[in-house]
């Protein structure tokens, strides 16, 4: 028998008698690979426990323009520069400006994003009454994602890191005693 999608023959395939292999713990291992796990691990955790701000308030992420064709609102795109559009249009539009003027967000890239988007399907820009200009957009101050500290600290993963870096101590100790 052969894998479809690998042509890898499985005829001589054998399974791997797990009761041979070593257990390697990660607090033994060298300074780069267990710092690589404990940034992974801290990352997740702080992804899992991360509270997106409320934006509903704050002008940059209000209405910036619209694409129109034939008096059909095709793409809408906001002061930072984001498009929404139907996933069938966005796949025919392809690249979008990733930057204008310097600026990689704001109204300068909405403008060229809007534009761009005109240009390719034949409609035409229309501006919302929240368009903010490139200067005013630079000086709202943008929210920032937070993390909840304590739902973090409450997590099983959270714990199980600090008892890897108690670990870690220990065994970084040992090896100091040691030599």
């Amino acid at each position: 028998m052969t894998s479809i999608t690998s042509g890898i023959p499985l005829s001589d395939a054998q399974p791997l008698d797990m009761s041979k292999a070593k257990r390697v713990a990660i607090w033994e291992q060298s300074e780069e690979q267990y710092g690589r796990y404990m940034q992974a691990v801290e990352s997740v955790l702080e992804s899992n426990h991360a509270v997106r701000p409320d934006t509903s308030s704050n002008p940059t992420y209000a209405a910036f323009a619209t694409v129109q064709v034939g008096g059909k609102v095709v793409a809408e795109i906001d002061n930072h520069g984001w498009v929404t559009t139907s996933n069938a249009l966005g796949a025919t539009l392809g690249d979008l400006p990733d930057s204008a003027q310097g600026a990689i967000s704001g109204p300068a890239l909405a403008q060229a994003r809007a534009e761009h988007i005109a240009e390719q399907l034949g409609g035409e820009v229309v501006m919302s009454s929240t368009a903010m200009a490139q200067s005013s957009f630079s000086l709202v101050p943008q929210p920032r994602i937070e993390v909840d500290v304590q739902a973090m600290q409450d997590d099983p993963l959270y714990q199980n890191l600090q008892q890897i870096k108690q670990a870690r101590a220990r065994y970084m100790q040992q090896l100091a005693q040691e030599s």
